[in-house]
């Protein structure tokens, strides 16, 4: 029997990112609601797989951090609405200090150009391999 493999991602979380509400509206609704909206034009959406792991990346000018990890409960779900779909989240976790990007940075292996390294966080998600996903938990842990 063939062994399920896993995917990992980052969410990127802006003041945007969930279509006009504000960063700690954005953070509140997906605790209470478990599930993360998708724009439809967002690009791997289709791969989003149940039971793939993900990490919240907050950005912005003064923000730039992974604050949180989720399990998906669900592939991508568009229930014909215009402009979003979802996924939906168990095991949902807030860390206890954010984990900033630039003292990680070359530990990293996603982030090809260190210079500019921001460029990798400019896609709604972003997947990550296994080895990136495990140094950002731990790190989210020390």
């Amino acid at each position: 029997m063939k062994e399920l493999i896993n995917n990992h991602w980052i969410f990127v979380i802006t003041e945007y990112s969930n279509y006009n509400s504000g960063l700690k509206e954005t953070l509140e609704e997906l605790n209470r609601e478990h599930k993360w909206k998708i724009g439809l034009r967002t690009q791997n959406k289709q791969q989003l797989k149940k039971n793939d792991k993900s990490i919240f990346y907050v950005s912005g000018n003064d923000r730039m951090y992974f604050a949180a990890s989720a399990v998906l409960n669900s592939n991508f779900i568009n229930e014909r609405d215009p402009i979003y779909g979802y996924v939906r989240l168990r095991n949902l976790c807030f860390f206890d200090k954010p984990v900033f990007t630039k003292p990680i940075l070359g530990n990293l292996d996603f982030i090809k150009n260190k210079k500019h390294w921001g460029l990798h966080f400019q896609r709604g998600i972003v997947k990550i391999s296994k080895r990136d996903y495990d140094k950002i938990i731990y790190e989210s842990s020390t």
